[in-house]
């Protein structure tokens, strides 16, 4: 890791130039874990609504009355039968 550059030895400057951007790495980290619970709370929801969805049209309901199309087709002349 040392010669890509991604980690340093920890001599008494590089620890000095870390603890001067602890601060800020602390409140980046903490920032990117709040993100990262949001994406997670999101993608937990879209599974849930995807796995409804599934159960309702294995159980035979149409797709048009999941999305509530019928209203919009009627309007444009369309009627489904």
């Amino acid at each position: 890791l040392l010669p890509q550059g991604i980690a340093l030895r920890a001599t008494d400057d590089n620890k000095a130039v870390f603890e001067a951007r602890r601060t800020q790495l602390e409140a980046e980290n903490l920032k990117r874990r709040e993100e990262a619970e949001d994406v997670l709370k999101k993608s937990l929801d879209r599974e849930a609504k995807e796995e409804e969805k599934r159960q309702r049209l294995a159980a035979g309901e149409l797709g048009l009355d999941i999305y509530d199309m019928r209203p919009r087709l009627e309007q444009m002349g369309l009627k489904y039968v």
